[in-house]
């Protein structure tokens, strides 16, 4: 019984191919391949004039023979059926390179649009939650802080009662005029007397955080003394505002009854507003806070 010996791979593949051996033509052929096809230019071959090239060339079929016409025609559809093949496996692997970057492409922009969406959310939360803080915040420091203009609290004051229903008035015809005679001491009459025309102030635009900070309660209650007859009521701070700020300071941008700062954008003219509205209170019945105030608006005003 004869010895085996061990398989070696390396031996294996030097064994592999070669089964069929192409002919000195084919491979000539395959050589010049993009050359004769550029020379070519779509112009039908002259297989006459070419078998007897090869045949001086030495380029035969697999037989050693000189190519045929119809050999050689055959030999040169399979040389480029060859390239066919291998250009259509080549651009199929391309192309599935291309999908597999395609895709993930499509997945990076996913993931990417998948996070922008998350940290919107994210930031529309934070900025919700804020906003329920800052409103908490604000209410918690009007319910510990009493009112520098009441300090032992304010009520709402009661609606005003209706007023009673005017009588009925019985019509009763009254004579045409009749015109005065001449010479008569007649009382001179008024014309052109033109209505009085106010335009009222409007809240000033609020930009950036400002826009997130919410608007005080309404004022509640008669127009105070003082007021300037273009400021409308909605530019009052209600009267149960503590009129402090955080620290317990007193906040003359937010005082109760008198107009708020964020309703101007004009610091001078709000101070404007506010300083006959102080003044009207006589000295003796200002509350300090109003008295303070008085002092730092002429500082503001330069007065």
């Amino acid at each position: 019984m004869s010895a085996t010996t061990a398989p070696d791979i390396g031996q294996f593949l030097d064994l592999v191919g070669g089964a069929w051996e192409h002919s000195a033509l084919f491979r000539f052929l395959r050589e010049h391949h993009d050359a004769i096809l550029e020379r070519q230019n779509g112009e039908r071959m002259n297989w006459r004039a070419l078998c007897a090239y090869f045949g001086q060339c030495g380029l035969t079929n697999v037989k050693g023979e000189a190519p045929s016409i119809s050999c050689a025609r055959k030999t040169w559809y399979r040389v480029r059926r060859s390239f066919s093949l291998l250009r259509a496996r080549l651009d199929a692997e391309a192309a599935e390179r291309e999908a597999v970057r395609e895709q993930a492409r499509i997945d990076a922009l996913a993931r990417k649009q998948a996070q922008a969406a998350e940290k919107a959310d994210i930031r529309q939360k934070m900025a919700q939650a804020e906003q329920e803080f800052q409103a908490r915040q604000l209410a918690q420091a009007r319910r510990n802080s009493p009112s520098v203009l009441y300090p032992q609290g304010y009520e709402t004051p009661a609606p005003l009662a209706q007023p009673p229903a005017p009588a009925r008035q019985i019509a009763v015809a009254t004579p045409p005029a009749q015109e005065a005679p001449v010479g008569a001491d007649v009382p001179g009459v008024r014309i052109g007397e033109v209505a009085h025309f106010v335009k009222m102030k409007t809240q000033a635009p609020r930009y950036g955080h400002e826009r997130d900070i919410p608007l005080p309660p309404p004022y509640v209650g008669p127009r105070p003394a003082g007021m300037p007859e273009d400021l409308p009521l909605e530019a009052l701070m209600p009267l149960d505002a503590s009129g402090r700020d955080e620290n317990g300071n007193y906040d003359f941008l937010q005082m109760p009854g008198l107009p708020r700062r964020s309703f101007y954008d004009n610091k001078r003219i709000w101070a404007l507003d506010c300083l006959p509205m102080i003044e009207a209170i006589p000295p003796r019945e200002r509350p300090p806070a109003l008295k303070s105030m008085r002092v730092w608006l002429t500082m503001v005003l330069g007065q």
